[in-house]
C-alpha cells in the first residue's frame, strides 16, 4: 500500500470562544504530498532555506513586508513542488446558529421536524435556517445558547431548565421574523430533556462536536478521503503538537471509525493521526503559513490592501482557494454565513 503524508496546522484556535472578537475563524490549512516531492532531501532543504533557522509563526511574518514576502515564497515553492493545499475555514460565531439547528431541529427531539432532516440531501436547507438564525438573534442571544449548550459548571437540570428558557425566549425574539423558524425551534422543548441527555452519553461524540478544531478536522478529512481515495492512496497526517487537545483529537479519530453509521462520510483511507513539534517539522510550518496567510485576509484588516503589494500578492494567490469552496470538487470546505462570505469578496473586489 502507498502512502502519503499531510502535514496540518491552524490559526485562530481560541478553544470554546465562539464569539472571541479578534480572532472570527478557526482555520485548519494542509499541505498534502500528493508526489512524495518533500521526501526528497534536496526538497526539504530548499524549504528549510526558505524558512530560515528559527521558527517564525505566520502571525508574526504577517506584520512585515519581509515577512509576507516569506509567506509567499513558501506557498509558491510548496505549489512547484505540486503539494495540494487542503483547507478547512469556520466562521466560528457562525457555528453557534449551525449548532442551534443541530440540536434544536433534531427530528428524534422535534415532532415538527420530518425523519428526513438529517439527510446529507437536507444539508442545503439546514444552511439556510442556519443563515435565518445568523440575521435575526442577537450577539447575547447567540451567547447564551453557547454558554447552555457547553453545559460548563452546571447540573444537568439546571442546564435543562435554561435550555428550556432559551427556546421560549428565542420564539418569541422570532415570532415576529420568521414565524415558521419560530415554530420549528418552539417543538424542541417537549422533548427537551431526553435530547440533553443523550448528548451526555458519549465524551468524545461531545468533544468533536463542541470543539471547533475537531469536528473542523473531521470536515478537513472528508474532503481528502472524498477528493483522494480514487487513486488508492493512504494517507498518514502529521498535526502540529496540541497539548490540551491530541487525546481528543485521537479519541475523534476511533469515534469515527467505530460509529461510522454515525456520519455522512467513512474515512477508510486516513491510516494515522501523529503529532509533531512545528519547530522540528519544516512542513508544518509551511502548513502554518498557509493557515495564516488565509486568516490574515478572512481578518479584513489591512483597510489599505490596495497599497500593499506584499499582501496583494498572497491575495492574489490565496483567495482562489477561499472563493474555490463554492465549487463541488473543491479542495477547501468553508463553513460561512453567505452575506458575510459576499463581503469579504466584496471587500476585495472579487467576483464570484
Amino acid at each position: 500500500m502507498d502512502y502519503r503524508n499531510i502535514y496540518i496546522d491552524e490559526s485562530g484556535n481560541t478553544g470554546p470562544n465562539y464569539l472571541d472578537k479578534e480572532e472570527q475563524y478557526f482555520i485548519l490549512a494542509g499541505w498534502l504530498d500528493i508526489n512524495n516531492e518533500m521526501q526528497k532531501a534536496e526538497n526539504v532543504e530548499s524549504l528549510a532555506d526558505l524558512l530560515g533557522k528559527k521558527e517564525v509563526k505566520s502571525s508574526d511574518l504577517a506584520k512585515t513586508v519581509t515577512g509576507k514576502k516569506k509567506m509567499l515564497r513558501v506557498i509558491e515553492f510548496m505549489k512547484e513542488k505540486k503539494c495540494v493545499p487542503i483547507i478547512a475555514i469556520a466562521n466560528k460565531k457562525y457555528c453557534i446558529p449551525m449548532r442551534i439547528i443541530e440540536v434544536l431541529l433534531d427530528p428524534v427531539y422535534n415532532d415538527e421536524i420530518f425523519p428526513e432532516f438529517d439527510e446529507p440531501k437536507y444539508y442545503e436547507l439546514k444552511k439556510q435556517y442556519a443563515d435565518r438564525l445568523f440575521k435575526y438573534l442577537s450577539h447575547n442571544e447567540l451567547e447564551k445558547f453557547a454558554k447552555i449548550y457547553r453545559g460548563k459548571d452546571i447540573s444537568n437540570d439546571e442546564r435543562e431548565n435554561k435550555m428550556k428558557s432559551f427556546i421560549d425566549e428565542i420564539y418569541n425574539s422570532l415570532s415576529n421574523k420568521d414565524i415558521e423558524l419560530a415554530r420549528l425551534i418552539k417543538g424542541a422543548k417537549k422533548k427537551i430533556k431526553a435530547n440533553l441527555e443523550a448528548e451526555v452519553g458519549n465524551k468524545s461524540e461531545i468533544l468533536a462536536r463542541q470543539s471547533p478544531n475537531i469536528w473542523l478536522l473531521y470536515m478537513f478529512f472528508l474532503l481528502v478521503e472524498n477528493n483522494y481515495s480514487k487513486y488508492g492512496y493512504k494517507f498518514k497526517v502529521i498535526h502540529d503538537e496540541q497539548s490540551k487537545y491530541s487525546s481528543h483529537i485521537q479519541d475523534m479519530f476511533l469515534f469515527v471509525n467505530e460509529h461510522k453509521y454515525l456520519f455522512y462520510g467513512n474515512l477508510n483511507h486516513i491510516d494515522e493521526i501523529k503529532f509533531s513539534n512545528s519547530k522540528n517539522t519544516l512542513m508544518i510550518q509551511a502548513a502554518d503559513i498557509l493557515a495564516g496567510s488565509i486568516n490574515m485576509i478572512l481578518k479584513r484588516k489591512n483597510i489599505n490592501w490596495k497599497n500593499d503589494i506584499s499582501f496583494i500578492n498572497i491575495l492574489n494567490t490565496v483567495i482562489p482557494y477561499i472563493k474555490d469552496s463554492c465549487n463541488e470538487d473543491s479542495n477547501t470546505v468553508y463553513v460561512e454565513n453567505l452575506e458575510v462570505f459576499l463581503n469579504i469578496m466584496k471587500f476585495y473586489e472579487q467576483r464570484i
